[in-house]
């Protein structure tokens, strides 16, 4: 019931919010996190809205998580990260984009709806098509994604090589673009699991308070804990 009511009103939002570039909710934050709009830090809270182009930052020890307003798609920004945060509308769908500049996060999209979900790096893109996903990617070490569940299309857009990769492979492409697709291994989990640990370490419960207003004009607030 309560993961029904987040989609319903994130659904509401999206229609009534999407042509003001509002594009997501932020709904969680620990340690040193900031967030940026047009080369401005803002201070933000946990509910806040994320816009069109909107850049995340992590430090160490730090933690970060987005909730995409269709829905359908949730990104955690694990420690020392910068992502980027865009999407566009098409036939009242949502394509939306997580660019990883720097550091790693974890993806998971709901299948079957409608719009894309795109996670790119510097040298990479990866269409992510109903899955959980994990990016890293550093200029020196070049780029990994681990497929946990479901698959991903992955391009390097400068030499035009695209694979599809499934469920239970690593896609490893290095700062010189060669890629390597390989079964994860149980140390590629064994990493994951040490960002999610850290993630949670120390976070507690939180609250989301949602303002809106109903035919009559009269204000309702909803509550999602998490």
């Amino acid at each position: 019931m309560k993961k029904t009511i987040i989609l319903l009103v994130l659904s509401v939002l999206a229609l009534g919010m999407l042509n003001a570039r509002e594009v997501g909710l932020i709904t969680g934050s620990k340690g040193n996190v900031s967030l940026s709009r047009n080369a401005k830090k803002i201070s933000f809270k946990i509910g806040d809205i994320v816009r069109n182009k909107d850049e995340i930052r992590t430090g160490k020890e730090s933690f970060a998580a987005y909730k995409y307003l269709d829905g359908f798609s949730n990104i955690k920004v694990f420690s020392n990260s910068h992502v980027v945060v865009t999407a566009t509308t098409q036939d009242k769908a949502m394509n939306k984009t997580t660019k990883v500049n720097n550091g790693s996060i974890f993806t998971t999209v709901t299948p079957g709806k409608k719009g894309s979900m795109t996670v790119s790096t510097p040298t990479t893109v990866a269409s992510v098509k109903g899955t959980e996903l994990y990016t890293s990617f550093t200029p020196n070490e070049g780029t990994t994604y681990i497929i946990v569940s479901g698959s991903v299309s992955i391009e390097i857009p400068k030499t035009g090589e695209k694979t599809d990769v499934d469920a239970g492979q690593t896609a490893y492409i290095d700062s010189f673009l060669n890629m390597l697709v390989r079964e994860t291994t149980e140390e590629d989990i064994a990493m994951l699991d040490a960002e999610e640990q850290a993630a949670i370490k120390g976070s507690q419960p939180s609250r989301i308070r949602i303002q809106m207003t109903d035919e009559e004009d009269n204000i309702k607030y909803i509550e999602i804990e998490y």
